[in-house]
């Protein structure tokens, strides 16, 4: 059994879809033919009718980021599927060989039959060492380091307990960006947990210009912060904010209710940070023009966006250093 890191759109954009269909799908456009029984040298040829315009050498990296979904996934192959939406993995279970449907939509004529039996599992329970392993760049890999894959299968039997881990073998070439992310969000949810990210969240609001009221702890009756624009917070937009740590999504009747405190304090807006998460049947655009919604991976790109304007404490309590790396040179 192999271990496929698989990824449904730059954005995300092809997440629900996935999930909704119990598929995954190879999102790409031009691909109107089939490549079931096709060999090899066959299958380069359709890539060039749809693509005319590639080198050689791009030629083959379309090659191996179209063969996996074809013939290199086999079924019981384990596919995760990082989401681009919170700090969490979905786990599927390979069922179905290749299927091509030339009448479906363009980006989900090929596809592959999968069971997601575990969705939305926080990446916080991870160790850095599958995080690193699973951040790759490409659209889709196979998780070569022995020692990770036996890590993962064990986590998938052991209601996501992790064994002890052997040494890290870094082999290929992998997504820094979003591994040092990962690396500060674990950090931020190990250090910030219950009222420490109410204190975060205020001082991400005063580096945007707002003036925070963050009231005594305790029993809040709805909100945890009460955040207004200007110097004395006399000035609109006027935000009520509720914030969440706990491990599991927050369902939709409790962002609702964030509502009802928008209008006993008179504010305008919310801002719901649910560091897990939410539940799928809270939906952004329900909440646009009242609500915005963050989960860990908001929070950590607000972090990394304001670091140089948070407070000297703020910044002793989460200590980054900017570095410089090589963007993607080939």
């Amino acid at each position: 059994m192999a271990i496929w890191i698989y990824r449904a759109g730059r954005k995300g954009e092809h997440e629900k879809k996935f999930l909704d269909d119990g598929r995954i799908y190879l999102t790409w456009s031009n691909l109107d033919k089939s490549f079931a029984g096709e060999s090899e040298a066959n299958i380069k040829k359709i890539i060039r009718q749809a693509f005319p315009w590639l080198s050689k050498e791009k030629l083959e990296d379309y090659y191996f980021l179209i063969c996996p979904i074809v013939n290199a996934i086999k079924k019981d192959d384990l596919i995760i599927l990082p989401s681009k939406f919170s700090n969490t993995f979905h786990f599927g279970r390979v069922e179905g060989d290749y299927e091509f449907d030339e009448v479906a939509p363009e980006y989900y004529k090929h596809s592959r039959v999968v069971d997601w039996f575990a969705t939305d599992i926080s990446k916080d329970l991870f160790d850095n060492q599958i995080i690193y392993d699973t951040n790759i760049r490409n659209s889709v890999g196979m998780i070569k380091n022995k020692d990770i894959t036996e890590c993962i299968e064990y986590m998938v039997e052991h209601d996501w307990n992790r064994p002890p881990m052997k040494p890290f073998d870094e082999d290929y070439e992998m997504d820094w960006e979003a591994a040092a992310k990962s690396t500060i969000s674990k950090y931020i949810y190990k250090n910030f947990k219950g009222y420490d990210m109410e204190d975060l969240i205020c001082e991400i609001l005063k580096t945007k210009g707002f003036t925070v009221y963050n009231g005594p702890k305790g029993p809040d009756g709805g909100q945890d912060l009460l955040a207004a624009a200007g110097d004395m917070g006399f000035e609109s937009p006027k935000i009520c904010v509720q914030v969440k740590t706990q491990n599991s999504h927050v369902k939709k009747e409790v962002v609702d209710k964030l509502s009802q405190t928008i209008e006993k304090f008179h504010a305008e807006y919310g801002l719901f940070v649910a560091w897990n998460g939410f539940d799928k049947a809270v939906k952004p655009a329900d909440y646009f023009y009242s609500i915005r919604l963050w989960t860990s991976k908001e929070v950590v790109d607000e972090v990394l966006k304001y670091y140089d304007k948070l407070s000297p404490e703020m910044q002793q309590r989460i200590p980054l250093k900017h570095i410089w790396i090589l963007n993607d040179v080939r």
